[in-house]
């Protein structure tokens, strides 16, 4: 026993003391203990700094961080008491693989980056981020731990020339004793990154002189020049987190996670579903593995899905048993309420319900292509058009998905717009769709494909069709997506108003108004993705 603990397990020690798994008999739950060593518990300060960093913490609720329940002292020891994340550490995974895939590394760098900006957000910054702080859930989450933990110890007298902390990842900034603040830790998520790419850390060598590591820190290798086949997206944001001068990083977390996020959408799409289920993977991507791998396994899952609307010249076969009905029931129920998520604007959350529904059905249709579509539809809306023509060439393979005469016109609406969708480049051919027909759902979909390929002018024309549609009766859930052809046009005008710039100026003062302008346009955008990627590009050309 440990205070009101029993220790069951240790999960890992360090140079600050020991985790141990074990189970708190006062609220009958598990919970990992973290036990400081006995000299820093009997440091003045340090009790007092570590029930207020204990508190804030407490208070960082996000998925990506290791959530802090309390702190207290028993047998000379200061204490934490945190959440159970048990299923390894990074630092864990790189003694087993050398190197990570580009995609695995760009996943678990975004999930610890909104981590960190959700606890920056509460005024923590981290002071020790490296691959040993760095866990996964059983759901291949990954959360940062440890939250202030290496500042509220202190360097003993005897060790001032040290770095406290782990040198191959610790910011330049802490070697002259700077001030640091939320870009420090950017830089050792970097130093963690490119470590976890490349197989070795951005710096080697046994030394521990502030000297020594801050003439080494001052030279970064490029990560293309160790790991030549990571590609340039990937390899500048690395680069830019491990700038030795801070004001050379990244100016904020939201600018951090915007270019990660852009550099996974410039990767080509996983074929490997194996790829997908790695420790690291966000909970949306995994998921979306899941549903992608399990429909293009054999096209055996299908859900059904009786369209609304008058009946045609034959009756669509009804369930032949209760329990068969119940089922189909309770899927269409999942499927609504994923759908319902998606037109909220929580695309997370609807990927992951329309990824269930997919692996929970078998054998019907059309469900499982309003499903796949809605997920393409989901997909292109995060900007991520890998994942969405994975869901759409899905539909074209399957081909005819029924040859009942009632369900014909389904059928090819389903079959020509995912040949259209699947097909590589730019939207061709929906000018042969009728707006005022159920064929109308196809517009938005086409809009959205075009507007990520940065066709906005093709985009904004479709979605203009799709907005004033005249929908049959028995098909006006289809209007339900006009809020998001609303945001989309809204956007539309931002764009314009940025093309209308002048390209050529004729002083310093033109083209700084002109950067003010894009700035401003950047603060109205509100689509993910890809319009943001223009402005900051533009806003990049004028700098």
């Amino acid at each position: 026993m440990f205070d009101d603990f029993v220790l069951l397990e240790t999960l890992g020690v360090g140079g600050m003391g020991s985790v141990y798994k074990a189970r708190d008999t006062r609220h009958d739950r598990f919970v990992a203990l973290k036990i400081l060593r006995k000299d820093l518990s009997a440091h003045p300060g340090a009790a007092a700094q570590l029930e207020e960093e204990a508190r804030v913490t407490a208070g960082v609720n996000h998925p990506n961080v290791v959530q802090v329940y309390s702190s207290g002292a028993a047998h000379e020891r200061i204490f934490l008491v945190m959440e159970v994340v048990d299923h390894g550490s990074l630092d864990d995974l790189m003694a087993q693989h050398t190197r990570f895939s580009e995609r695995q590394v760009l996943e678990t760098g975004i999930q610890v980056a909104r981590g960190l900006k959700a606890a920056h957000e509460k005024g923590l910054i981290h002071r020790d981020v490296k691959p040993a702080n760095i866990l996964f859930s059983d759901a291949g989450t990954a959360k940062i731990g440890d939250f202030g933990l290496a500042g509220a110890a202190e360097p003993k007298p005897a060790a001032q020339s040290e770095i406290w902390g782990t040198p191959y990842y610790v910011a330049p900034e802490r070697l002259n004793n700077d001030p640091e603040d939320f870009r420090s830790d950017i830089y050792s998520l970097g130093a963690t990154l490119f470590h976890a790419l490349s197989g070795r850390p951005p710096m080697e060598g046994e030394t521990i002189s502030a000297s020594e590591l801050h003439q080494l820190k001052s030279r970064p290798p490029s990560l293309q020049s160790v790991a030549p086949e990571v590609s340039r997206g990937t390899a500048r944001v690395i680069d830019r987190m491990l700038a030795p001068k801070p004001e050379n990083r990244f100016s904020s977390y939201e600018e951090l996670i915007r270019h990660f996020e852009r550099a996974y959408r410039a990767l080509p799409a996983a074929r490997d579903g194996a790829a997908h289920s790695r420790a690291g993977r966000t909970k949306r991507i995994l998921t979306a593995a899941l549903l992608l791998l399990a429909l293009g396994s054999a096209g055996i899952l299908f859900v059904a899905f009786w369209k609304a609307g008058p009946p045609r010249a034959q009756t669509p076969p009804e369930p032949t048993t209760s329990a068969t009905y119940d089922e189909t029931a309770a899927l269409q129920l999942r499927y609504e309420e994923a759908r319902r998520q998606l037109i909220d604007g929580r695309l997370d959350e609807a990927m992951t319900g329309f990824a269930r529904v997919g692996q929970d059905a078998v054998d019907q249709q059309p469900l499982l292509n309003w499903n796949r579509f809605h997920f393409g539809l989901a997909a292109l809306l995060e900007g991520n058009l890998a994942l969405a023509h994975d869901a759409f060439a899905q539909v074209e393979r399957t081909g005819t998905s029924s040859t009942d005469a009632w369900d014909a016109d389904l059928a090819r609406f389903f079959l020509e717009t995912a040949k259209v969708l699947a097909a590589p480049g730019a939207i061709r051919g929906p000018a042969e769709v009728d707006p005022n027909s159920t064929d109308a759902f196809a517009l938005l979909l086409f809009a959205l494909k075009a507007w990520q390929l940065r066709e906005f002018d093709q985009s904004a024309e479709l979605l203009k069709k799709f907005e004033t549609a005249k929908l049959p009766n028995g098909f006006k859930w289809i209007a339900d997506y006009k809020a998001i052809v609303r945001q989309h046009l809204a956007d539309y005008a931002v764009y314009t108003a940025a093309k209308s710039l002048p390209r050529r100026f004729k002083n310093a003062a033109e083209a700084q108004a002109a950067l003010e302008k894009i700035q401003a346009l950047r603060k109205r955008v509100q689509t993910r993705g890809v319009l943001v990627d223009v402005l900051e590009e533009e806003e990049n050309r004028l700098k």
